[in-house]
């Protein structure tokens, strides 16, 4: 089943937190929302699967923001009604929260991590241990790359940088630079497990 994050923006104004929203092309109000499914990224943000161990190898923990806080005290209306429903007692664990300001002072461009996995041999090639996961260039018809059989597989290495590693997050977080101070924006996230 795994693990998904939701992930909503507020933002303070005069001392009151409010869910950001945004406007659609039909002038309907719109949350502000990020959910995905990427283990990097959660072990990033908050020790969560981490290390995070989706391929047979790579076992190495990621350096994070911030354990678990739990939700905020003042949290905004909507998102405290939703938090609060019988429903999501049972569905939604790990709950917690981050600064934007917090978010975006962490070091994403300067920390790296080495990943290693089995491959198939036939991909080999394709990898250099100091350069990212070369998607760029894998063949448009592919089979299975990585290769689960230790007997079978070859051993490669590869090199991102934690943005690297969270690369739809960071597009997350320019689009949110947009809407003011980063201080005064928070984001406030669970876990599905």
């Amino acid at each position: 089943m795994g693990t998904w994050i939701s992930m909503y923006a507020e933002i303070e104004r005069n001392g009151t937190w409010h869910l950001l929203t945004e406007l659609d092309e039909n002038s309907q109000e719109d949350e502000i929302y990020y959910g995905r499914q990427n283990y990097r990224l959660f072990a990033i943000l908050a020790d969560i699967r981490n290390p995070p161990v989706w391929g047979i190898m790579d076992s190495q923990p990621f350096d994070f923001i911030d354990s678990i806080r739990g939700l905020p005290q003042d949290l905004s209306p909507e998102l405290d009604d939703r938090t609060r429903s019988p429903d999501s007692l049972d569905i939604y664990s790990s709950r917690s929260w981050l600064l934007l300001a917090e978010v975006l002072e962490f070091d994403w461009h300067g920390k790296v991590m080495v990943h290693e996995d089995l491959v198939n041999p036939a991909w080999v090639h394709l990898f250099e241990e100091r350069k990212p996961f070369p998607f760029d260039k894998l063949p448009q018809d592919m089979r299975m790359i990585y290769d689960f059989d230790p007997d079978n597989g070859a051993i490669v290495r590869w090199t991102e940088t934690y943005a690297e590693s969270a690369k739809d997050f960071m597009e997350f977080l320019e689009k949110l630079k947009q809407y003011g101070d980063p201080s005064q924006i928070r984001l406030v996230f669970w876990f599905d497990h």
